[in-house]
């Protein structure tokens, strides 16, 4: 993970959120993650 978040820094990307989860994810990984997209697309949407 944090080689990913060097290269997306490096590449000029704004990384503000980290997210981990390994091997199957639980219902509590699975709503984090929609979570964390809704927040990415209300970012990029500017709103």
């Amino acid at each position: 993970m944090k080689a990913l978040k060097a290269d997306l820094q490096a590449a000029g990307m704004e990384v503000t959120e980290e997210l981990q989860v390994r091997f199957v994810p639980d219902e509590d990984a699975l709503n984090g993650c929609e979570e964390l997209g809704q927040r990415v697309a209300r970012r990029i949407k500017g709103s």
